[in-house]
């Protein structure tokens, strides 16, 4: 359970005699120390896991530990200050891959193209239908692949498998939910001690924010 935030609004009123600038750099501050804290997190929860390795005719781009990806950026949109914990780049997708787990897929080159009935598909479609249940066509279209003569193919640890493959899917392996369940405390608290930290520092008798464990008081 997350433990309870006290002081908030008697601090904002607080601050309601000073600058507005003044205001949101101190939010925003604490926001971002409760933010770093869910992104440590998240990254160790996702030791181990790496981006794909991609190939093309150029180059090949090597898999990156997605845990170096995770980033913190603190938002004030209409006045409301909030925390992003994100991933960037290629890590972006191969992390929603891990967090939530993938249903078995068709892998495909993109000139691969299938056959549903007397429609011509690319693999997006085939994989869109499977999501929607209709897996028993996407064995079939996979037995019908076209093009199957192309001179090339998907490369898999250095072997030529062709220009398609079936993937049995991959488990969950959640990282940024868990660390949100894990972390939530620690992060009111960091929190809370960068507003207190910034507040006193600047000579100001500021009502202080406390965090109250769950439960605290019944």
């Amino acid at each position: 359970m997350v433990d309870q935030l006290r002081g908030g609004a008697e601090l904002l009123k607080f601050l309601d005699a000073f600058p507005k600038k003044f205001a949101n750099n101190v939010l925003r501050g604490g926001t971002r120390a409760g933010a770093k804290v869910i992104a440590d997190g998240a990254r160790e929860g996702a030791a181990g896991l790496r981006t794909p390795e991609l190939k093309n005719k150029q180059h090949t781009t090597p898999g990156e530990p997605i845990a170096d990806k995770i980033r913190v950026k603190v938002m004030v949109q209409n006045g409301l200050i909030t925390g992003h914990i994100y991933l960037k780049g290629f890590a972006a997708a191969a992390g929603i891959w891990a967090e939530y787990g993938t249903l078995p897929h068709i892998i495909a080159i993109r000139a691969a193209k299938f056959a549903i009935g007397k429609k011509t598909v690319g693999v997006r479609t085939v994989n869109r239908n499977a999501r929607k249940g209709r897996g028993s066509g996407a064995i079939v279209l996979q037995q019908n692949l076209l093009e199957a003569g192309l001179p090339r193919s998907l490369v898999i640890e250095g072997h030529f498998v062709g220009p398609s493959v079936q993937h049995p899917g991959a488990s969950a392996r959640p990282f940024m939910r868990v660390a949100l369940d894990t972390k939530g405390n620690e992060a009111l608290r960091a929190y809370a001690g960068y507003v207190n930290q910034r507040l006193l520092q600047g000579g100001l008798n500021a009502p202080p924010l406390d965090v109250q464990d769950d439960g605290e008081g019944e």
